[in-house]
């Protein structure tokens, strides 16, 4: 009886310690998965977003080439000039919305990164590089280059709506012990008092590539 008790006093420990490796077996199995999937995921958007870009980015240069050709006979229709430049658009927003949708499946890779490098990334992708200026001498800050240029880019993109793409836009950074504060100003007519509050909301505007603001 005192040996069976023994035993019956040592089998729960032993159960308690090997359910806890299988536990931990099993959480790590399931992280490993995970990262295996995101990593599959990541592989498959990024050459979807290479063939697409390869195709949907074909159409701008095609019609610049029209225009170099056929420039005088556009210009006397206007109903061809519009239309081209209504092909050229939608074709640059696709790119900009399959850009946004497909980054959210790309695994994010933290670093240091280059506030000046984000905001002049955004400028060039909005075709607003004449527009910007930069007083940026501010050190890298850590975080995901595509997350801080799609912030650029929905500023740039609300300061280039409000002027009509004329207009300077001023992107300023201040450096402390702790943090970086970078402050956008344009010199555009401002966002009306009623609707400051809907900054921050998703757009609902499908002409808005980047569905933040209003």
């Amino acid at each position: 009886m005192g040996a069976k008790g023994g035993s019956l006093l040592g089998s729960p420990r032993r159960t308690c310690s090997q359910e806890r490796a299988t536990e931990q077996l099993k959480n790590s199995q399931q992280r490993q998965a995970l990262t295996e999937t995101f990593a599959a995921v990541g592989d498959l958007s990024a050459n979807l977003l290479h063939q697409l870009n390869n195709q949907i980015g074909a159409i701008p240069v095609r019609v610049e080439g029209i225009w170099d050709k056929a420039g005088a006979q556009i210009q006397e229709s206007p109903y061809l000039a519009k239309n081209l430049q209504k092909i050229q658009d939608s074709a640059q927003n696709a790119l900009q919305i399959v850009r946004q949708n497909l980054s959210i499946l790309r695994p994010r890779a933290s670093g240091m990164v280059s506030l000046g490098q984000c905001a002049g990334r955004a400028a060039k992708e909005l075709g607003l590089e004449e527009l910007v200026s930069y007083e940026l001498d501010v050190p890298p800050v850590y975080g995901d280059f595509r997350s801080l240029t799609l912030v650029f880019l929905n500023l740039f993109e609300n300061a280039a709506r409000a002027m009509q793409g004329k207009g300077h836009i001023l992107v300023v950074g201040k450096a402390s012990e702790k943090r970086v504060v970078v402050k956008v100003a344009d010199n555009g007519p401002g966002i009306p008092l009623e609707r400051q509050n809907m900054v921050f909301e998703l757009s609902s505007d499908r002409s808005r590539p980047h569905n933040l603001g209003f």
